[in-house]
């Protein structure tokens, strides 16, 4: 099975282009992060997977979490991207915190509705599940064409702004710290999410607690013998759901520069993945 290693997340997008042609897939993204970030000016890591999508390449995505990720809850989601052409970008109607932190969400059924009317080519329905990995099993989308997306940050994760984190946590105090962490981890809705954001506002303490959301990602770090565990339990996950002829393309990205895996452990987990794929065979009737 050939394996394409990359620099950069973004670096996918043509590939993922060449994948769509003639042909309709399932995106299955491994990775630490979510990378649902929308489409802006520049094409970034984590803006690829809706960019993509923008662009008709593909609308199904399987997101592969980490087990400690709190990013998403485990689940199917469906949702709508739309072109706004009063603010000139990208929203969508997905109730996820992040898209409220960077005013992607519009909450408003009428207003989404005048854009879907007004702007057909340019709205874009996404189907998405989240699996984090001791939950693989079945997947809605089994039997379809596949494309891997491999981030080695899901194999040791580093946080590239730890520095800004720690210093925001020393100004707000770690009682404080823990409280924000804790109120934004409850919260499920838009109203939920203007009710903290406004408290905080009043105490103004929004500032460092908009750092203390952004900057607030994850890090793990795990043996050679974890690693190869988690690289198993993905090759099982798609013997179960997959046909292997039905794969298209399998990307990998090192996330090394951007600062997103763990340095010391980048070139051991890109040992162990670039063996599972030069030996891919032996690993899938193993699994």
């Amino acid at each position: 099975m050939k394996n394409i290693f990359l620099s950069e997340h973004d670096e996918m997008v043509k590939f993922l282009k060449k994948a769509s042609v003639n042909k309709e897939y399932v995106l299955i993204n491994v990775d630490a992060h979510p990378d649902l970030s929308l489409p802006s000016d520049e094409l970034d890591f984590d803006n690829f997977i809706i960019t993509c999508v923008t662009r008709n390449y593909f609308s199904k995505i399987i997101w592969i979490k980490d087990n400690k990720s709190i990013d998403m809850e485990d689940g199917f989601y469906e949702f709508n991207v739309f072109w706004d052409s009063e603010f000139s970008e990208w929203k969508c109607d997905l109730e996820r915190p992040m898209y409220f932190l960077n005013n992607e969400f519009i909450e408003e059924k009428e207003r989404v509705e005048d854009i879907v009317s007004s702007s057909e080519n340019n709205f874009k329905k996404v189907q998405l599940e989240v699996i984090s990995q001791k939950n693989l099993s079945r997947s809605k989308f089994a039997g379809l064409n596949w494309v891997l997306s491999i981030d080695c940050d899901f194999f040791s994760a580093a946080n590239p702004f730890k520095s800004d984190l720690l210093n925001t946590a020393s100004i707000l105090g770690e009682q404080k710290s823990i409280e924000i962490k804790n109120n934004f981890l409850k919260i499920k809705t838009y109203q939920e999410w203007n009710h903290v954001k406004k408290n905080l506002i009043v105490s103004k303490e929004w500032n460092a607690a908009k750092t203390l959301i952004e900057y607030g990602f994850l890090e793990t770090f795990y043996s050679n013998e974890e690693i190869e565990e988690k690289m198993l339990a993905i090759i099982k996950f798609l013997k179960t759901n997959f046909e292997k002829q039905k794969c298209l393309s399998v990307l990998t990205c090192f996330s090394f520069f951007s600062g997103y895996t763990q340095r010391e452990r980048c070139p051991k987990i890109v040992s162990i993945i670039d063996a599972v794929f030069k030996n891919f065979d032996y690993f899938w009737e193993k699994a």
